[in-house]
């Protein structure tokens, strides 16, 4: 698969995860807003789905670009995650989007799949585990 096709591979898999999808617009229904990146990484390991991630074994990296962004990592194993403030080599997944555009998507405010598309955000790494996004941390 070229480059290209393996960058849009991965737009439509994380599409899945920061679209205005159901469980998104459940999240804004229900008044519960994300006001910060910081708010959203300290609620993830609350979050975690378990029973989804079942034998997934990664390390999954957010850089969250301009004010009020950062970089975080979620080491996920069966049956637990740690997630951290910071970087690490070679992750699994990359998620790389701007703060207010990240905050807009998770609360299900902006369309996911046009920011990511259009270059605002990006992903690199395995599209099994982007897909796999959704489930493993759910918004409500």
């Amino acid at each position: 698969m070229t480059r290209t096709a393996n960058t849009f591979a991965l737009v439509l898999a994380i599409s899945s995860f920061v679209v205005a999808t159901p469980t998104n617009e459940a999240h804004a229904a229900s008044n519960a807003r994300i006001d910060t990146v910081d708010e959203y990484f300290d609620g993830l390991p609350e979050r975690f789905n378990a029973d989804a991630a079942d034998k997934t074994t990664a390390i999954i990296q957010w850089d969250i670009t301009g004010a009020g962004g950062g970089s975080w990592y979620a080491i996920v194993k069966p049956g637990a995650v740690k997630v951290r403030e910071g970087t690490v080599d070679e992750p699994a997944l990359t998620i790389s989007v701007g703060a207010s555009d990240y905050l807009n998507i998770l609360n299900g405010e902006a369309n996911g799949k046009a920011i990511f598309a259009s270059g605002r955000g990006q992903v690199e790494g395995s599209i099994r585990l982007a897909m796999k996004l959704e489930r493993i941390f759910p918004l409500d």
